[in-house]
This record gives structure tokens, sequence and C-alpha cells, in this order.
């Protein structure tokens, strides 16, 4: 499974969702990333802590509970495709994620991805402590792209990856995930990026 360079993978951090200029703000930012080939990767955000709340009240527990939060992130990844693009986008999930011919930016469907990684590559965990960050981290390393974080908090750049995990920048796994990475690896201030670059909201 060969990649070609130029390759992008971009999360997007569920927390973002009430931000107002999210999708105006998203498809700029994905514009100035051309040409290069990317992949959105939508975190769960609302969606997911919807189910967290139902765990709490229903007592499903910790697998039941996180297999039916990667459910959600089919929505969120719609969410995002319909503010972003004025509608649904095309589902990518195979490994090699990059070989298609569908428009471009990509969004991911993180549950099958995730089950041909397992069946393909190794175990990952069924648990809180693998949330999208680290299924992001994953996609990259299968093509060995950029993988750019945005987030609605400033990680300090240099910020050991274990450091970030445990102040909860990242999820508990993304250490495990990003272990002897060689491609790089950028978090950014996206919620700062929205109002600074879009003050009273984008101009057109």
């Amino acid at each position: 499974m060969s990649a070609p360079p130029n390759l992008v993978v971009v999360k997007v951090g569920g927390s973002l969702y009430d931000h107002p200029r999210l999708g105006e703000g998203l498809r700029h930012f994905l514009n100035e990333l051309r040409p290069a080939k990317t992949l959105i990767v939508a975190g769960g955000g609302p969606f997911a802590d919807a189910v967290r709340d139902l765990d709490g009240w229903h007592s499903l527990g910790e697998k039941i509970s996180h297999g039916l939060a990667m459910r959600t992130l089919e929505v969120a990844g719609s969410f995002l495709g319909h503010i972003t693009f004025s509608g649904p986008r095309e589902w990518v999930y195979q490994l090699d994620w990059w070989d298609t011919e569908l428009g471009l930016p990509l969004i991911l469907e993180p549950p099958h991805f995730v089950d041909q990684y397992e069946k393909c590559i190794g175990p990952v965990p069924h648990t809180w402590e693998f949330t999208t960050d680290s299924i992001a981290a994953l996609a990259a390393k299968v093509a060995n792209a950029r993988l750019i974080l945005l987030k609605s908090t400033d990680i300090p750049a240099g910020t050991p990856w274990p450091e970030a995990a445990a102040r909860g920048w990242v999820d508990a796994y993304f250490p495990t995930a990003v272990a002897d990475a060689t491609f790089p690896i950028e978090a950014i201030d996206f919620r700062k990026w929205l109002d600074e670059r879009f003050p009273c909201g984008p101009a057109g």
C-alpha cells in the first residue's frame, strides 16, 4: 500500500461545532491546503456527548456506549458536509483512502475504517480513550500524510504528546497512535483562527 505525496488529514474537533462561522471558515482553510488531497475526520462533539449522557443515565457500559458513539460520527461527518459544502459529501473508509476519484475533500467514515484497520493492521481500544484524534492519526499513519488537528484550545508547539493527553488536549491513545510517526503533526487553535479571520462573519 503505497500512498502518493501531498496528502493531508484534517481532524475537526467537535468542540468547534457551536462556532457560527465554522462552515465558511473551514471551507476557506481547506482551500488554502490545495492542491493537497485532503481527508476530513469529524469529531464526535455533542453527538458523542449525547451517548455519554445516555450511558450515565442507563449504565450502558463503556464498550456499548463507545460503539454507539462511533456510529454517531457518520452524523457528525454529514453535519460538517452540510455546513461546509452546502450538501453531503462522499464517504471513504478504506485504508488506502487516497486511492479514489471522488470529489475533494474527502470525509472519513470512521467505524468501517477502524474495522479495516483492525483486520489488516492490528487492534485498537474500544474504549473512550480512543476517539477521533487517534482515528485521524491512524488515517495519517497509513498514508504517511500531514496531520492537522483543529482544536478549540492552543497546544503549545513542542508539547510531548503524553503531556497533551494528560491535559485532555488529545485523547489518551493518541501518543500510542503517533509513536514513531514519520509524518508531520500540527495542532491549531481553530476557534482563535476563526475569530481572527472572520471577526464579523465571512464576507460574501
